[in-house]
């Protein structure tokens, strides 16, 4: 590697180099513009002032402990001494003359606050708090407020037109530390979502949410914690507009419905589908069954108390219980789907069909549930249909039997594998076709610090020290020849992310044109011989039948082999561009987040684990894996594990000085907390190395380690540092990984670019090297009895050691404390 300094000549775009390139911070040290720093706020126990509200708000709550207050416009107190919104201490260990008792809570204020919350005002949230004589008694408080929670559920019904609502208690609670000390804890018990329509009681809804409070308190007391209720401090009522899924007027039969003759579809205009499907159902008439005309004089032969028009979803089984009628609803998007299936069947049962033009909904009549499904199948005979599962069956009987265990499940649409499909086993050859072009890659940040206040020790809470920034990054392009492309890529400056993506869309656009380009096959006449004397395909190493082709390297021309023209076909290069970062699930990915939902042409997918981390994510023919998931390990024993010979790429780059960049670098994260420290021109001292995540300083040979490569590399700047240590980073990231690829295609004949994790590496693998043929369930019962048969519970493998210094044991120690094992056995299902 030449350390010559060679400098950018545009230091806000990056740029590729062999050398090192520097990037001024002129442009990085200037002030922020229109920032207003007169305080506004001040803070009345200390005086320190705030430009912002909720700054004062938390700045009060964690260095002196006060609780948010809600302002009330009336002079009176609240109905409690404690009447905290979101209280950010869950747990708190105080005196106990320090706590307010229970007395302390009365008061004679307002039981209830109403407030809006959430976008647009859309929420509402109401209060209602307890009083004196029920404080600490939640069986008592929840019956005590029972007509007031149904009151109010029925006044926002009426004003919204049907609600939303759930139910949510805040309770304190206490137990005994010591006999001076006393800890204290709030725990929140919320009941399951509800509805409730307009004109509809929720009187047993409310019950049932009750019943969820009470049931999750007791769950919590009792786990053996011993925790006691110390005081109840409110029961919220939160509710949003509810627009439930409700049928209207007409509208067409889509044409795949219409044709089949099984449906009946009234043309009505009065948004009463809903009603003129039943009577249609339970009055048929053989001439113009879609007239509304027909079904007039039955209209006052059902009970409507309570239902609206056009009808939800909702209120069908109000309607059944009035009219001891059984109704099925069904949905139709390209193919036909349950909605609601009725929970036990009546004489009189309905099929109805819910159809949508997009803009309003239309309940018609299904009159032939055999004819609507018939062509599921190539069977003429009569079929059964499961209303779960719109699985079919031959006879009544089978039809039942399913139906004991299917109703038990959700109502879903279930699609079995065919008799053709039922054989699972290694189909991914491609996966054996190394993908051509890798790009690795690796980020680093300032860490910002934030000035916080001083923590209140007597709440639990998170504390931020610093803001992660991108502040630049590296990557190196590897070819199918597993070697670099160019010198790898750097960039260092405060609009990082965004530019890294811009890169590498740039090496997008230069890398797709390069595979999809198919060179024509170089065959000569020993390949010749080899293809007519070929017995078994080169791919999936079956015997070869009358569709022999010829298979060639598309990258080269190269000739493979003979193979199956459907294996041809499918073996195919890879036309995705795996960007591998070390735990980018974890860190990396976070801020990438950032800026690439600003690249609003470029599709976006991803693999989520949970709503924070992603296993992977594509951008456009980008896609971004973990190696983490791969190689559970540092980068730094990853390194160590390898030869000196297989740092190939680190050897290739660094040239004559690739001796000292064998091994994970030393950077002092914690001391770059700001832009302007990569101008500083001298390494700092070993106390900056110290490592905040771990609470490890930095070792003497790891600071003379990064002492001599300053000097090796005539380092001038912090900067040139960063930009060395990134780059060495991924580097050994890239040597790494391909030494694993490699070490894959060998054993397994697989790339592990192909897939996302090691286990499905190992899945994959698995399937090709036993070359086994699974046989998947095809019979739908066979699957609902395994899943009947699943039982959760905790899974281990643990190994015992216990060692005693037994004195009637030969192998006891005179000088150590004498120890005895005694062991128990208990039987327990979980332990």
């Amino acid at each position: 590697m030449d350390s010559t300094n060679t400098p950018l000549q545009n230091p806000s775009s990056a740029a590729r180099f062999p050398g090192w390139g520097f990037i001024s911070t002129d442009q990085l040290d200037s002030p922020s513009e229109n920032v207003t720093t007169d305080p506004v706020f001040s803070c009345s126990s200390c005086s320190d002032t705030f430009t912002l509200r909720s700054s004062l708000k938390k700045h009060e709550r964690l260095r002196h402990g006060n609780k948010r207050q809600r302002r009330d416009p009336s002079p009176q107190p609240g109905p409690s001494g404690l009447q905290p919104g979101a209280d950010t201490g869950k747990r708190q260990r105080r005196d106990p003359s320090s706590q307010p008792s229970s007395s302390t809570l009365q008061s004679d204020g307002p039981q209830r606050r109403r407030r809006f919350r959430a976008a647009l005002n859309t929420f509402e949230v109401e209060k209602i708090f307890p009083t004196p004589d029920v404080l600490q008694d939640l069986l008592l408080f929840l019956n005590s407020k029972e007509k007031e929670v149904t009151e109010i559920l029925e006044q926002r019904a009426q004003e919204k037109r049907g609600i939303k609502f759930y139910l949510n208690c805040k309770i304190r609670f206490v137990r005994e530390v010591s006999e001076t000390e006393k800890e204290y804890c709030e725990a929140f018990f919320r009941s399951k979502n509800e509805t409730c329509l307009l004109k509809e009681s929720p009187v047993e809804k409310v019950k049932t949410g009750f019943v969820k409070i009470q049931t999750s308190c007791e769950e919590f007391q009792t786990r053996g914690s011993g925790w006691v209720i110390d005081a109840i401090l409110y029961l919220e009522v939160n509710t949003c507009t509810y627009h439930p899924l409700a049928a209207s007027s007409f509208i067409p039969l889509p044409s795949a419905i219409a044709k089949k003759r099984a449906i009946i579809n009234i043309k009505n205009t009065d948004n009463k589908c809903f009603l003129w499907c039943v009577l249609a159902a339970l009055h048929p008439v053989g001439k113009d069954p879609q007239r509304v005309s027909n079904y007039l004089p039955f209209v006052k032969t059902l009970n409507l108390d309570q239902i609206t028009f056009p009808t939800p979803l909702s209120q069908i089984d109000r309607f059944e219980k009035l009219n001891n009628i059984s109704i099925n609803v069904f949905g139709f998007e390209r193919e036909v789907f349950p909605l609601k299936i009725t929970s036990v069947g009546k004489e009189k049962h309905i099929n109805l069909l819910l159809i949508s033009d997009g803009n309003k909904q239309h309940y018609t009549l299904i009159k032939n549930l055999n004819y609507l499904l018939h062509d599921l199948t190539k069977y003429h005979g009569k079929k059964f249909y499961c209303n779960f599962c719109l699985h079919r069956f031959y006879t009544e009987e089978g039809l039942h039997n399913h139906q004991l265990d299917c109703r038990n499940h959700k109502i879903q649409k279930i699609r079995m594998p065919s008799e053709k499909e039922k054989w699972l086993q290694f189909d991914k050859h491609r996966f054996q076709l190394p993908v051509p072009y890798v790009i690795y890659a690796d980020f680093e940040c300032i860490l910002e610090k934030i000035d916080t206040c001083e923590m209140n020790p007597h709440i639990s809470s998170t504390h931020p020290v610093s803001k992660h920034t991108p502040c630049g990054f590296a990557y190196v392009v590897v070819g199918p020849d597993g070697e670099m492309i160019r010198s790898p890529t750097v960039y260092r400056g405060e609009d990082a992310v965004i530019q890294f993506l811009k890169l590498l869309i740039e090496e997008e656009d230069w890398i797709l044109p390069k595979i999809r380009e198919v060179k024509p096959m170089v065959f000569t006449p020993a390949d010749h011989q080899k293809f007519e004397t070929a017995i078994n395909c080169s791919i999936c190493e079956q015997p070869l039948r009358g569709d022999k082709v010829r298979d060639h390297d598309h990258l080269t021309g190269v000739y493979r082999g003979a193979a199956h023209n459907s294996c041809n076909f499918n073996f195919q290069i890879a036309t995705h561009i795996p960007i591998i970062m070390h735990n980018l699930k974890n860190y990396d990915s976070h801020l990438i987040m950032h800026g690439i939902g600003k690249f609003k042409d470029r599709r976006i997918n991803c693999i989520p684990q949970n709503t924070e981390k992603f296993i992977s994510f594509s951008f456009g023919s980008l896609r971004f894996i973990d190696s983490l998931q791969f190689l559970n390990a540092s980068l730094e024993k990853l390194v160590q594990n390898l030869q000196n010979h297989e740092l190939h790429l680190s050897n290739t780059f660094f040239k004559t000085k690739a001796e000292f960049m064998r091994r994970k670098g030393c950077y002092p994260y914690d001391y770059f907390d700001s832009f302007s420290k990569f101008t500083e021109t001298s390494l700092p001292p070993q106390s900056a190395f110290f490592n905040s995540l771990t609470n490890e300083p930095v070792s003497d040979d790891d600071y003379q380690y990064a002492q001599r490569i300053w000097s090796i590399f005539n380092l001038q700047t912090l900067g040139d540092f960063h930009d060395l240590y990134v780059t060495s980073d991924v580097l050994l990231l890239a040597d790494v990984f391909q030494n694993f690829r490699k070490l894959c295609l060998q054993f397994y004949k697989i790339d592990p670019s192909h897939v996302y994790t090691a286990p499905g590496l190992a899945w994959q693998a698995c399937l090709r090297m036993t070359d086994v043929k699974l046989e998947l369930l095809t019979d739908i019962d066979m699957h609902l009895f395994v899943e009947k048969g699943i039982r959760g519970g905790v899974a281990m493998i643990s190994h015992r050691f216990a060692s005693a210094n037994n004195p009637h044991l030969p192998n006891y120690d005179p000088t150590s404390p004498n120890s005895f094992i005694m062991y128990w056995d208990a039987n327990n299902l979980y332990g």
